[in-house]
């Protein structure tokens, strides 16, 4: 296992490109780190681990990117040690073909006053299998505490699957904590009214693709990242 130390009053950010099957951090009291796990070209058949502890005022916030070719099972634990922390999980899918992509979350409010944030999507093409379990665990004395889980997903065949389990497990009574999951298709309408007005049909679809999938990677603050990833998504749906 890779284990990371983010110094305290620090701000980090890190890329990881799945080389480390496990990978542990441990963010000191007031720090920040913006943790990029791209998983674009690879083509294996992975399962992987990453854990991460947060101390006093510090925020984790996690990019999640996966227009993979290869199938993998990604678990994520995000655990509040410290009070007045903040965590942002963003996760977007792109899988096509027979892949099978499955994202495991878990983020435990054990202490109170923090906040979570979690958003998940996936476009899921031909014969393509996706899982999402996200569950937020909120402790007896994590009062104040703030979680908002959202799992959104576009089925454009009849043949893909997506299965999705959104859960909310709360112990304490001052919270705000919502959760919410849905599974669709292409809006028919929406296609028909970009048709009329010029736009062809394949193109249509890929534009409402792009505008599905961007509100994940509209959320990274570095532009740059931001920039290339928005390419990277056009590319992926030109496939």
């Amino acid at each position: 296992m890779t284990v990371v130390k983010i110094e305290s009053n620090t701000y980090k950010t890190i890329f990881d490109d799945f080389n480390e099957d496990n990978v542990e951090i441990l963010i000191a009291d007031d720090a920040t780190l913006d943790y990029y796990s791209l998983h674009n070209n690879h083509a294996d058949n992975l399962k992987r681990q990453l854990v991460v502890t947060l101390g006093c005022n510090s925020t984790f916030r996690h990019y999640n990117i996966m227009f993979c070719n290869g199938s993998i099972e990604n678990n994520i634990n995000v655990v509040f040690e410290g009070e007045g922390s903040e965590c942002e999980l963003n996760g977007c899918v792109i899988a096509s073909s027979t892949q099978h992509i499955e994202n495991h979350t878990l983020i435990d409010h054990k202490v109170g006053r923090c906040s979570s944030n979690e958003l998940y999507k996936y476009i899921l093409d031909d014969k393509a299998v996706g899982v999402f379990e996200g569950r937020i665990l909120v402790r007896a004395d994590a009062q104040k505490s703030v979680s908002q889980e959202t799992n959104q997903n576009l089925c454009l065949t009849r043949e893909c699957r997506m299965f999705t389990k959104p859960e909310l497990e709360i112990y304490a009574d001052d919270v705000k904590c919502a959760h919410g999951s849905t599974v669709g298709q292409l809006n028919e309408q929406a296609l028909f009214y970009m048709q009329q007005r010029g736009i062809p049909l394949h193109k249509a679809k890929m534009l409402l693709q792009q505008a599905f999938i961007n509100d994940v990677i509209e959320r990274i603050p570095d532009e740059d990242i931001k920039k290339k990833l928005l390419a990277d998504v056009e590319q992926r749906l030109h496939r």
